[in-house]
């Protein structure tokens, strides 16, 4: 078998694939005049946490490194969308919190999000999407929970014999 028919690798590639399109339609819906993509994306993940979080938590969930983020996050929090919070676990990473502003904006970008999915996704799609997700959850932990030196190292012993 090819490496591209691989069902896992082409699971891997489409998710690219849908996580580009996805960020297109965020980048109408989140971002808008005011915001960049990635403005928006920081503001959603860090209001979707439910808790503060450094700019390293953030960076690490979007896939960005901390300065990335952290430039980011200082224009949010020139906007007024987020806030500084002292973080009693690091003297330098400040936790960031979004403000009722930022807050505010998120749901106005909620409903707008709904309104496209719902134009664009009848019921029963919606429905397989959400059969999707929780199947591609399941693989997500399948993935994640691999994390032994030991695995990683049979791994690597297996790709470079090929």
């Amino acid at each position: 078998m090819h490496v591209t028919e691989n069902p896992l690798v082409m699971l891997i590639e489409e998710a690219i694939h849908l996580r580009d399109s996805a960020q297109e339609i965020l980048s109408v819906t989140l971002g808008g005049p005011a915001l960049s993509r990635l403005e928006g994306l920081v503001l959603l993940a860090i209001i979707e946490a439910g808790h503060p979080l450094t700019a390293p938590q953030v960076g690490r969930n979007l896939g960005h490194s901390r300065q990335v983020i952290q430039r980011i996050a200082n224009q949010l929090v020139d906007l007024g969308l987020l806030r500084k919070l002292p973080n009693p676990d690091h003297k330098t990473a400040a936790l960031l919190e979004a403000t009722d502003t930022g807050k505010v904006l998120h749901e106005n970008t909620g409903r707008a999000m709904l309104a496209t999915v719902n134009t664009l996704f009848s019921e029963q799609d919606q429905m397989k999407c959400l059969q999707l997700s929780r199947d591609l959850r399941k693989i997500r932990s399948i993935i994640e929970s691999w994390h032994t030196d030991s695995e990683a190292s049979a791994l690597q012993a297996a790709i470079t014999k090929t």
